[in-house]
This record gives C-alpha cells, structure tokens and sequence, in this order.
C-alpha cells in the first residue's frame, strides 16, 4: 500500500493520498500514538500523510447540523490545541434568504424555525423529518421559514487562536456548559436588539432589581448586577473600534471635547509630516467606505501614533479619544 501510495517526486508539500491509506494511517495514529507516527512520517518521506492533514481531515468529518450544539466537539478542540477549557463566546445574527432545502444525509428539511425545549432551552431537531408527502405539506402550511441565522462562536482565551462554530440556528436560545467543563468567562454581541436585549436581561441593566439593589459594594458606578464568578455581558471589541473609527470620518460629525475637537485632519497633517515607518498609516485608512475595516482603527490607537500626536499642536482631544481607546 505504501509503495502504491508513495509520491515518486518526494515533494514536500502537494502530495495526494487514496482512502484506503487515509485510513491505515488513522490508524496507525490512534494505536502507535503522535509520537510513533512522527517517527514513521519522518523515516517514509512523502509516503504518509503529515499529523496536520490527519487533524484537517478529522475536523472536516464533523458535520454542523441546524440547532445542535458540538459540545464535545468544542472540547476536543480545546485539548488538541492544549488550551484551556475556558471561552469568551461571540455571538451574532444575519438577515437571510427564507427558502427551504432538503438535507438528504439528515433526512429532514432546513430553514423552518426549530422550537425551543422547555428543560434544555435548545432547539428541538427531527422536528421536520421527512416520511411522507404529507409531512412537506404539513410544514410549509402551518410552520414559519427562518428570517434571521444566529451564531455562537465560542473564542479561546489564547493569542491569535481561530474561534470555534458551536451552533447555528435560525432564532435566538440560551444555553450553557457547565456539563462541558468549559468555563464561559463571557458574551459579546454587536449591535442586533435582540442580542443586546438579552444581554441586558442577564446582566440586570437597567432593572428594577439593579435599581432597588442600593447595598450593592459596587454603586454608583456599576448599575448591572455584577458577579465576579459569573460571566460579563460586553459588546466585542472589534465592532466598537469600527464604530468609533466609522463616525471619527463623518466630515459632518463633529466631536468637541472642551476648547479642542476631535478631527481626522491630525491624523492626515501626521502622515504628511512624519515618515511612514514612524507611524505605520495610509491615507486609504481615512476612507470611510470600508466600514469593518479594523486593521485601520487597530493601526491609529497604536502607541507609536499616539506619541506623534502629542507633538501636534491642537490634537489634545484627538489624542485622549484615540489614546483612551486604545
């Protein structure tokens, strides 16, 4: 199998392998170990498929499925990349087109609004399994097509690490996973109502308990029920750079902070003045078309530019709405 299997080149990278050899060397993964496959890919050059097309193929086996969470899927995750079992989860909605399709591997129908458990606050799957004619007929006369696809995207607490797809569902649930091991150190959303409702629910804001709560240790300056063990209801970070970044280029916006403003015109007369490699900007940064367009934002709070600013006459202001941000 080897021999067949083998790439004649010896290249590197680019190489092709059969099913049958995909799977002797899962095998030989899962009773020889990482260590002992390492050994047999370094000795058999190009004959065995690298621990990093092994992983791919694997995560590539999961399949996601409408309103089923992948809590041990998330978890295995977490082990193989040795993180932590904690996670920061993002979550987020998107309008979509209301049209139904048949998933043949599930047997069932996609894109009808799945009802929500009672016990477990999840949706509840096999609603709309397909047997008969009469069950297509039955969903499409008395069910409601999804408007809106959520997602949850739990991140962990680890520089530069990929997020993670849990669910997907077409309308809003709560969960937990405590039975995960997996401690949630906190939500984040942007600015959908429904998602910031439910923020706003959990956290107590703006409640009669928070309002009434006058031995809180934490009043005035915290109106939210605040628990140092439970998870923090924030809007994410990336979303509020973009919004500060998106009305500091409105030319009819104007940001007065006492006898100073606030203006993208000290950021224009630094490029101008300072050499590039000092600062790091573009002018293409100013342009507000792109209004996601985060590098921008992450590039102006740099500490490099918020040093070049305080030698600019008048850019006080400037400098403390960019430098706080930062």
């Amino acid at each position: 199998m080897l021999k067949e299997s083998a790439n004649s080149k010896h290249r590197k990278y680019g190489n092709r392998f059969n099913e049958p050899l995909k799977l002797f060397s899962f095998y030989l993964f899962i009773v020889g170990g990482r260590l002992t496959y390492e050994v047999l890919y370094s000795n058999l050059s190009s004959a065995l498929p690298s621990i990093t097309t092994l992983n791919r193929l694997i995560d590539e086996g999961s399949k996601i499925v409408e309103g089923v969470p992948r809590f041990l899927e998330l978890k295995n995750y977490l082990i193989k990349k040795n993180y932590k079992l904690q996670v920061f989860i993002g979550e987020d909605q998107t309008a979509i087109i209301r049209r139904i399709y048949y998933d043949p591997k599930i047997n069932e129908m996609v894109g009808f609004v799945l009802p929500v458990s009672e016990k477990t606050a999840f949706p509840i799957t096999k609603k709309f399994s397909v047997c008969s004619l009469a069950d297509i007929k039955n969903a499409f006369d008395n069910e409601e097509m999804s408007k809106n696809a959520y997602v949850y995207m739990p991140q962990p607490l680890h520089d530069k690490s990929p997020a993670f797809c849990l669910v997907i569902f077409g309308r809003g649930n709560s969960f937990k996973l405590n039975k995960s091991e997996i401690t949630i150190f906190g939500f984040s959303s942007d600015a959908d109502p429904r998602c910031l409702k439910a923020m706003r629910i959990q956290s107590g804001l703006l409640s009669s308990t928070s309002l009434e709560n006058k031995d809180s240790p934490y009043r005035p300056y915290f109106q939210c029920k605040y628990d140092i063990h439970s998870p923090v209801y924030i809007q994410d970070a990336v979303h509020i750079g973009t919004k500060m970044k998106t009305r500091l280029l409105k030319p009819n916006v104007v940001l007065p902070m006492g006898r100073f403003f606030v203006s993208k015109d000290f950021i224009e007369k630094l490029i101008q003045t300072y050499p590039k490699n000092q600062h790091f900007l573009y002018m293409t940064y100013l342009k507000s078309q792109d209004k996601m367009n985060f590098q921008a934002i992450d590039k102006m709070t740099a500490n490099c530019v918020t040093d070049l600013l305080q030698e600019l006459p008048g850019s006080e202001a400037f400098f403390l709405d960019i430098g706080e941000s930062g």
